[in-house]
């Protein structure tokens, strides 16, 4: 089947020691699908970093989300 896809990304936040964005896409085809994501990544010092991310997809059958995250030490 034929199927159209839009989708976008927008950074919020984009810095050396930041980066924040939100990505969205819409798929029509045989059953329509729309997906959010959100995603960061914080450098604290220079021995933490700090990286999660959301996602939420709505579908017909039936909506999902999860999301992630971490918290690294570097030695």
């Amino acid at each position: 089947s034929d199927a159209l896809t839009a989708s976008m990304e927008l950074s919020l936040l984009n810095t050396s020691k930041a980066r924040l964005s939100v990505n969205a896409s819409h798929t029509q085809a045989d059953e329509t699908f729309n997906d959010f994501r959100v995603i960061g990544n914080w450098e604290i010092s220079e021995y933490f970093s700090f990286t999660g991310n959301g996602n939420y997809s709505m579908a017909p059958a039936r909506d999902t989300y999860s999301f992630y995250l971490s918290l690294a030490l570097r030695l």
